[in-house]
């Protein structure tokens, strides 16, 4: 036979006893086919019939847009649309590193950009020199001429503690009340968590307090501690309340790629005096954020008192969220987009006496194109 003409042959009978197997399977029996198990072990759900207590199918909507915080320090291209956020994760870092206590200071606010129309080159020097400067060098600092005893950093919980003629070369945090530092160095931040502190004369990085009352700082030299504001205030652990800085400087921000920086940061305080105080933000960085931000965050900002103070650099050189704030006698450089965020509410303002430019100008509570303002007038 030809083997083709087999093939031929086998293939009609191969469809006969097919179509004989699917007759004999009738239209009534049916299989139950097990679910498919997910790799848990839960049986996937089949049924397109919902039970009544089953919620309906809702379709997502888009999620829009949003600025992720924390963000990159924003080039100076850069403009996002609103004012910064405040962040609920900048308490002060606990050195022994205790989660609770732990500071992400990349979570704090990004810098925002100038409003749109403005430029981004300043249009006064950010950082001049002032006769100032020299003064408050000679008024801070230690005073002391004996040498200093190392000392361990660290979490320190006594209370009623008196230091003198010390160095610290790591951050430490000082949790008891009535701790008094005089003629002190510390190469890092010391942290106030405890009530009725007193700073004296002394050198630090970084200065912060977090839920403190009663905290008087004098004669303070802030050079600068890396990733860190000059002085931080939040009340994160409790409600910060009467701190008086007098006689302080603040220079030689360090800064990283993803921090922030401003000479002071206030989030959440009653009662704030600052006196004789100078914060000179240097050369313009990007990280650069203000001189003086007063952010409305844990609580709010209530009673501050600015006086015979300088405030240089920065986006802004001040951003103002708060209410009854007070400032006299005070020199402002023009920062890199002006002196006053736009969105900062004139409101905050009780009094604005007697503050002047770095040239002299007088300056009054205002408002630009852009929004609010400190509108110089020249002197006559």
């Amino acid at each position: 036979m030809n083997p083709s003409a087999g093939r031929a042959w086998r293939l009609p009978a191969t469809c006969a006893l097919l179509a004989l197997s699917l007759s004999s399977c009738g239209t009534t029996d049916t299989v139950d086919v097990p679910p498919p198990v997910l790799s848990d072990g839960l049986e996937e759900l089949t049924t397109s019939d919902p039970s009544p207590t089953t919620e309906p199918s809702v379709t997502p909507e888009a999620e829009p847009e949003v600025t992720k915080d924390p963000e990159p320090a924003p080039t100076q291209s850069e403009a996002p649309a609103e004012a910064p956020a405040p962040s609920e994760t900048s308490a002060p870092r606990d050195p022994t590193g205790t989660a609770e206590d732990q500071v992400d200071r990349s979570q704090d606010p990004a810098r925002p950009a100038p409003p749109d129309g403005s430029t981004t080159e300043p249009t006064d020097d950010a950082s001049p020199a002032t006769p100032s400067s020299g003064d408050i060098a000679d008024v801070t600092g230690r005073t002391s001429s004996k040498a200093l005893t190392p000392m361990a950093g660290g979490w320190r919980t006594d209370s009623g503690v008196v230091l003198e003629d010390v160095v610290i070369d790591d951050d430490v945090t000082f949790a008891g009340d009535d701790v008094t530092l005089r003629n002190v160095r510390i190469n890092g931040e010391v942290i106030f968590r405890g009530d009725g502190a007193v700073l004296a004369d002394s050198e630090v990085g970084a200065l912060s307090l977090s839920g403190t009352t009663d905290f008087h700082g004098r004669g303070i030299e802030i050079f600068g501690a890396t990733g860190r504001d000059g002085v931080h205030i939040t009340s994160d652990s409790g409600r910060a309340s009467d701190v008086v800085l007098e006689d302080v400087w603040v220079h030689s921000p360090k800064v990283t790629p993803t921090s922030h920086y401003d000479g002071i940061q206030v989030r959440g305080v009653d009662n704030l005096v600052m006196r004789r105080l100078h914060i000179d933000l240097g050369p313009r960085e990007p990280q650069h954020n203000a001189a003086l931000y007063l952010q409305d965050a844990q609580g709010g900002n209530q009673d501050v008192l600015v006086e015979d103070s300088t405030f240089l650099g920065g986006g802004y050189v001040m951003y103002i969220f708060a209410e009854d704030v007070k400032v006299r006698r005070s020199t402002m450089g023009q920062g890199n987009w002006g002196h006053l965020y736009p969105r900062s509410p004139l409101s905050s303002f009780s009094e604005f006496d007697d503050n002047v430019t770095v040239g002299g100008d007088a300056l009054e509570l205002g408002s630009e194109p852009g929004g609010a303002a400190f509108v110089a007038r020249e002197a006559r």
